[in-house]
């Protein structure tokens, strides 16, 4: 069940797709990670990092970082102001959040994407502020 689990590290070309998990909340299993290998070519070059939701709860949006870079914090798209994800709706406005990933964030070799939740509210568990993926997909 995607679904869950809702913790762990996925490895891109190991992990199965049904390992990422389909919801994140900052109370419950924020900080996800994803590991992925570039060659050096793929590593000279900025890329754009989306990541898709589909709902968010609590003005909730992915954060990334990069290996040891940071992006900025994104501004929270409009969303229905239900507890949507606790009552098992996973639609909401569907938005895509861009990430301007510069050349000097990626590297040769093995990559560690870690994306964690941000808002200006709090919650607890399940009730933390949280989003439902869509995708997240790294483009040149």
């Amino acid at each position: 069940m995607r679904a869950e689990p809702w913790t762990g590290d996925f490895t891109v070309g190991r992990s199965r797709d049904a390992d990422f998990p389909a919801y994140q909340w900052r109370d419950v299993n924020d900080g996800r990670r994803v590991t992925f290998d570039l060659t050096a070519e793929q590593a000279a070059q900025p890329r754009t990092l989306n990541i898709g939701v589909t709902t968010a709860f609590l003005n909730a949006r992915p954060r990334i970082r990069l290996n040891d870079w940071t992006s900025p914090v994104p501004q929270p798209h409009p969303e229905p102001s239900t507890r949507s994800l606790t009552v098992g709706s996973y639609r909401g406005n569907n938005h895509t959040y861009a990430f301007t990933v510069p050349a000097s964030a990626l590297r040769p070799g093995t990559n560690t994407l870690t994306i964690t939740v941000v808002s200006g509210s709090s919650g607890s568990q399940f009730l933390s502020p949280g989003f439902a993926y869509d995708c997240v997909e790294l483009l040149t």
